[in-house]
């Protein structure tokens, strides 16, 4: 699944999506912000994702926050308890570093 948002540009046309999923066993690839922006989590304007429980759960979990001008705070909300679930809690985050948009934006 490749997910993008209307406004997104590629730079090369020779490299397809399926090239990135050669380089990793990774079922969920993001990215941040072009060179000099604010570091965030991941970008939800570019999301490409291999067919898997993890991909579907996250998909679904992000799908049902997505509402109002800002779909970042549910993305990054989602993906750390993606990994939170996926690494049965080894993996630890502070849940109300989602709680507001300039909040979770700011955190580095």
């Amino acid at each position: 699944v490749l997910y993008i948002d209307a406004d997104a540009w590629f730079s090369s046309s020779d490299i397809e999506p399926e090239a990135y999923f050669a380089l990793t066993d990774a079922d969920l690839l993001g990215n941040q912000n072009r060179v000099g922006g604010p570091k965030i989590p991941m970008n939800g304007g570019l999301v490409f994702a291999r067919k898997s429980e993890f991909t579907q759960q996250f998909f679904a979990l992000w799908w049902r926050g997505r509402c109002g001008k800002k779909d970042q705070l549910p993305l990054w909300a989602t993906l750390f308890a993606s990994w939170s679930a996926a690494s049965d809690g080894a993996y630890d985050f502070d849940s109300s570093l989602f709680d507001r948009y300039a909040v979770a934006h700011n955190k580095r």
